[in-house]
């Protein structure tokens, strides 16, 4: 039987539009890696469970952009009643609250009023190369500490953006700088002692995923 040329151009450029998607589908499903330089997503001691919260190594693709004071208003009475305890211990009805805001992937707009490197912990192995960058975000540069969120930049995400250098981050705090940063919602449970000093709530925007200054009237990113 013989196929027309119209139907053989057509079959050609079905098969061709079908490679396309399926190339296309597999190339925008990321996977988190297994590790970070030998070090799992649980981290190396400490509590595994929070850690790997911390550790979360793919971005979202979708934010709700927030401000200070949307993520101080999260819910967080039966957190706050859990205290410090190791999450392993948590009620179910504290994993589900942590669960409602750290499902959330968020861009939060303010102004960098601080920035501080952290030194060795356990989701990065307890390694003297590895540190976060505590970055302190408040939504008026006339705010100290305690009216602010703290936003976490990671090991992982600082090897993939070459510019988060702390030299910088100082820099954009020296100028009073309009920042955007996107990333995950977290409930730091290990430092109720800093509320109302040195932060405004335990949740956090931890880790960092995207990071943007505004310069010369318009967004740049980092």
């Amino acid at each position: 039987m013989k196929i027309s040329q119209a139907k053989l151009l057509f079959l050609v450029y079905l098969s061709i539009a079908f490679i396309s998607c399926h190339t296309q589908n597999t190339e925008t499903t990321p996977t988190a890696p297994k590790d970070f330089h030998g070090i799992p997503p649980e981290g190396i001691g400490g509590d595994s469970l929070l850690n790997i919260e911390k550790n979360r190594w793919l971005a979202s693709q979708n934010f709700i952009d927030v401000s200070v004071s949307d993520i101080t208003g999260i819910q967080h009475d039966i957190l706050s009643a859990v205290g410090s305890e190791d999450r392993y211990k948590w009620t179910q009805a504290a994993q589900n609250q942590a669960a409602s805001g750290e499902l959330r992937a968020v861009r939060l707009s303010g102004f960098i009023i601080g920035v501080k490197e952290e030194g060795n912990e356990s989701c990065n192995g307890n390694n003297d190369n590895y540190h976060d960058y505590h970055i302190w975000i408040t939504d008026s540069v006339s705010k100290n500490k305690s009216k602010s969120i703290v936003a976490e930049a990671t090991p992982f995400w600082k090897e993939q953006f070459s510019g988060w250098q702390l030299m910088k981050f100082q820099e954009l705090v020296s100028q009073n700088s309009q920042v955007r940063i996107s990333g995950w919602i977290m409930w730091d449970e290990d430092h109720p002692e800093q509320l109302g000093i040195t932060r405004a709530s335990l949740w956090e925007v931890h880790p960092i995923t995207k990071f943007e200054y505004f310069s010369g009237g318009i967004w740049q990113t980092l």
